[in-house]
């Protein structure tokens, strides 16, 4: 019976190590892109940024990086108003499928560091927890995402969060011939 069950054993895993090693894309890519956001705190503020994310996919549907990304946003409708924000996050995307166009869901948690003021309130910043919410699709090496980041709540600032259109290109990563 002990050699049944270690026959049987053997055979499952070797069943499941060649079933891990069939993989439809290749699991490292970076992505990178332009951000262009608005945000939400009080007044209107529209803003420009960029990001670089590497990540490695654990198989077709589910991949984890490191995102770094800055923006800079400005308002000038009653007085002039800046925010200057990096982030640094670890971040999980979800994909659909595994076709040309492969629509994604994901989220991030990491650290937000925000300088910001105006003519009325002075400059001030700091640090604080950030948290990512996006969806989007990839079609090609092209990416395509809407997301909403929170970048925490500053003494001076208040509270910081943004609501980002990003466009941007992925390098690795794709489909195995």
């Amino acid at each position: 019976m002990k050699k049944l069950f270690i026959t049987f054993v053997f055979i499952c895993f070797v069943t499941l190590a060649t079933k891990a090693q069939e993989r439809s894309y290749y699991p490292f890519r970076v992505d990178a892109g332009m951000n262009a956001a608005t945000t939400l705190f009080s007044g209107s503020s529209l803003g420009l940024g960029y990001y670089i994310e590497p990540r490695y996919a654990f198989n077709a549907h589910f991949s984890l990086g490191l995102q770094y990304n800055e923006m800079f946003l400005m308002n000038t409708s009653e007085n002039i108003d800046f925010r200057y924000n990096m982030e640094l996050m670890a971040t999980g995307d979800y994909f659909f499928n595994t076709s040309t166009f492969r629509p994604f869901v994901g989220a991030g948690v990491g650290l937000s560091w925000l300088i910001g003021g105006g003519t009325d309130t002075g400059v001030g910043g700091g640090s604080a927890p950030a948290i990512l919410v996006r969806t989007g699709f990839d079609v090609w090496q092209v990416r395509f995402a809407v997301s909403y980041n929170y970048g925490g709540t500053y003494e001076q600032i208040g509270s910081y969060d943004y609501l980002a259109l990003s466009v941007g290109f992925f390098i690795g990563g794709g489909k195995r011939k």
